[in-house]
Formats: C-alpha cells, structure tokens, sequence
C-alpha cells in the first residue's frame, strides 16, 4: 500500500498514486522513470526520495514481474589431472604455441578432450601447471612480480591494491602468502590516518569514493585513533601543516619549492602530490621541514613497459584546500604540464633564481653523457620565460626548440653550462644533491670526464 505525504493534500496525493499506476510500465520500459519522479517532486514541492519511498516503490513492487529462477544444472566442475594436463601441453606444442582464443577453438571444434570442456581459465590454468607460459601467464607474473616488490617497500594491501587496480585484494593476498608472506589483513595504522586525513577534508562520500573504505569502517578508525567526526564547520588535521607555506614567497626554500612543485608536482582534488625518483627523497624530506608537516612520505612504483623494468620513487602528498588555491594563483593547477604558466610577478626578482633552480631540478638537466650540458624543458610559455631570464640575467642567448609534444632551452656549450649552473647553485642552500655538480665529490660525479671538466683538470 502507498502512504500519504504529509505536505501533500488529499488530492494531491491521489493524483499521484494515479499517474504512476497508470504509466510505471511505460516510464521504467523508457527509462525515464527517475527523470519523471524528479521533474513531479520539484513541481509538488518535495523531496524526491519521500515520493520513492511513499508511492513510486511500493506500485513498482506490483508493476515488476517477479525475477526468474535459477536453477542449477548439477553438472560436476570440470578438472583435469595431471596426465591430462601434459596432454594438452603436447597439442599446445604439436600446434606451435597459438593464441589463446584459437587453441581454445580448436579444443572446442575437435572435441579432442571429450564433449564437454571446462573453461579458458581452467584451460590457461592447466597449461601452466604444465609449464607452459600463456600470455595470460606472462601477464600475471608480472602483476605477481609488481604486487611482491610494492609489499617490500612498505606499501599496504589497500595501496598495492590501487596501483593494481585490475586484481583484487584477495588475489593480491594470495600472491603474498604463494611467496611466503605472513599476512596482517589488518590495516596499516599509517594507512588509516591517510584515509581519515582525507575525511576530515573532503568528508565521508569522496572518502569512500577515493580509498573504497565504507562509512562504519572510517568511523571504527576514529575511534581506535581517538579521533572526532568530522565537524563541516571546523578543520581537523591529523598530520600538521604550515597551508601558508606559499602565500607569499619571500625567501629562497619558498622560491626553490615552487620551482620543483610547478614542474614535478601535482595538484589533483586538493591533493597536493610530489613524487621524485627513490634516490631523491632527501629533498622531500627538506620540504617536509619546510611546510612544517610530519606526513609521512610512501614508496611507489611504476612499470616500463618498453624496458620491461620497475621504477622506484618516492612520493609526498599533501592535503590542503587553501595550498592548493594558493598554488593555482601561481599557475599551479591540474594537467599542467603543457599549459604551465607562472605568475612571475609574484616572485620577489632577487629570489627567481632559486626559483628556476627548482625547476631545474625537477624538468631539468646538467650533463648530457660525458659533456656538461644545462637544459630545462616544459610548457612553450615556461621556456620563453626561461630564455628571457637567461638572456636579461647572464646575457646568453638561446632559443626555445619543440621536443615532442613539450618545449625546450639547451645550453650546449659546456663553458656556458658551467656559467648557467655556477649562476643557479653557487651560494645556495637548497638544490638536488645529484644535480649540483659543483659540489659533488668524485665517486658521486656522473663520470670521472666531467668531474675533470668541472674542476678543470685536463
């Protein structure tokens, strides 16, 4: 039975159980039955899901046909031995390998196997336990490989889980335990101060939208943390943070920060992202004391697939709605890297040079092989703004060049390099150890021809 609204008459009330009586079937076979509920309750002046719940649910409980049964077959599952297995290893072979779909066909149409026949997993997994390596196989032992290396850096089961969003967690899981791996199911007590350190900014809905941790579990974490729900008219935080690092920029870590966050950072739902190569992960360090945050800084990894290898870095991500404003009043914001353009009014002249230094050290180069050669490349605005510093500042003259779908500046003569870099890292404090060749001893150089040139031993 429908309920009456209470803020609908009598009539009202009536006009509507009538019109859904009559035209459900029609709206729901149309699809346009939500649209009609919203366009009837913005017209009788309720909410939407009152008239869900108090008439349309109830006549589509009587309008829908009841679902279909269904009902089991009782066939067994099929398995195959290990006879069989090598069996199907020997024809797999006798047909030189072929893809997966065309063996399987082949199967299929020779009933080679008998009448019925299991499916392609069960097949692929039957070639395997033959030794038999199927391009499904390949592609899972490089997930395996992926998923055991991420869990040895340190990630958690919920972050591994994100990078290799095509697995479950309970694949992943078992991985883990097939290498030898103890398992805490458990979450990480880092990884849920991530996820409450995100609630508190962006609330329960993007929370669960953004880790896919539901509502009774963020409420369970807070508690076993001690923490407060979230109050929308109050900021809690659950690792410090300076948010007016950026405001102004009037010293040389300020200028040099913006430099590496405007080439290798990010800027993604308030997410404020920073991910360097492993070997770099001082520097974050440096900009964690910088912006005064004890957020701690996770490992990450990223396969190649044209190499065919992993790569490790190192990541900072910062969560902070006023940072991030601040960041996009310089130029800042998301899917920068083609666009960029900063706002070089709002950098004090005497500080610039810090500034491209950390861009240097982010998009930018100081050797090439054994020669000693500065670059920088990025958005076309980006390097003219670089080649007009470098021509109004030292006076070295050099054009802006098309690399592929990005821009560039080359200093390739190696007298002038040294010049460039001699301008943008002597006398100062805060640079990326590996780029500032000026300082780097011997054993650390890139090689022993350009510690010499360096150091003008010839």
């Amino acid at each position: 039975m429908t309920k009456m609204i209470a803020k609908l008459t009598e009539t009202q009330n009536k006009e509507l159980v009538k019109y859904f009586e009559d035209n459900y079937e029609a709206l729901h076979k149309e699809g346009i039955l939500s649209k009609t509920v919203t366009e009837l309750s913005e017209r009788y002046g309720i909410g939407s899901t009152t008239l869900n719940t108090n008439i349309v649910g109830p006549i589509g409980k009587l309008k829908r046909p009841a679902p279909k049964i269904k009902i089991k077959s009782g066939k067994n599952i099929i398995t195959y031995t290990d006879e069989e297995c090598m069996r199907l290893k020997t024809i797999f072979e006798t047909l030189n390998s072929p893809a997966r779909n065309i063996f399987y066909e082949y199967l299929k149409n020779t009933k080679i196997l008998g009448e019925r026949l299991a499916c392609r997993a069960t097949i692929d997994r039957a070639l395997e336990r033959a030794g038999i390596n199927t391009i499904v196989s390949q592609e899972k032992q490089l997930r395996k490989e992926k998923v055991i290396k991420m869990w040895k850096l340190g990630n958690s089961i919920e972050v591994i889980s994100r990078a290799v969003p095509e697995i479950t967690e309970q694949t992943i899981k078992g991985y883990l335990r097939e290498s030898g791996v103890s398992l805490d199911t458990s979450a990480t007590t880092e990884f849920k101060k991530e996820v409450i350190d995100y609630y508190y900014e962006f609330g329960t809905d993007l929370t669960i939208k953004e880790y896919a941790v539901p509502q009774n579990t963020q409420s369970r974490w807070r508690k076993e943390l001690s923490l407060e729900p979230r109050d929308n008219g109050e900021l809690y935080r659950i690792y410090d943070l300076d948010e007016t690092f950026f405001n102004v920029i009037d010293k040389e870590s300020k200028a040099h920060h913006l430099g590496l966050y405007a080439t290798d950072g990010n800027v993604t739902r308030n997410i404020i992202g920073l991910e360097l190569q492993r070997r770099d992960g001082t520097i974050l360090d440096v900009i964690k004391n910088s912006v005064s945050t004890d957020k701690p800084l996770y490992p990450t990894l990223h396969f190649n697939k044209e190499s065919g290898t992993y790569h490790e870095g190192i990541k900072l991500a910062l969560i902070s709605t006023s940072m991030a404003k601040e960041l996009s009043n310089y130029g800042i914001v998301p899917n920068k890297s083609l666009t960029l353009e900063i706002n070089l009014s709002l950098i004090p002249t005497e500080l610039l040079r810090h500034f491209w230094r950390g861009c240097i050290d982010g998009d930018g180069w100081v050797y090439n092989g054994d020669r000693i050669q500065a670059g920088l490349c990025g958005s076309l605005k980006m390097m003219e703004d670089f080649a007009s510093y470098l021509k109004a500042v030292l006076g070295i003259r050099e054009t802006v060049v098309k690399h592929h779908s990005i821009w560039k500046v080359v200093v390739d003569s190696e007298k002038i390099s040294l010049v460039v870099l001699r301008h943008f890292y002597n006398d100062s404090s805060i640079f990326l150890k590996r780029k500032n060749l000026l300082l780097l001893p011997e054993n650390e150089c890139p090689n022993k021809i350009v510690y010499q040139k360096i150091h003008g031993i010839f």
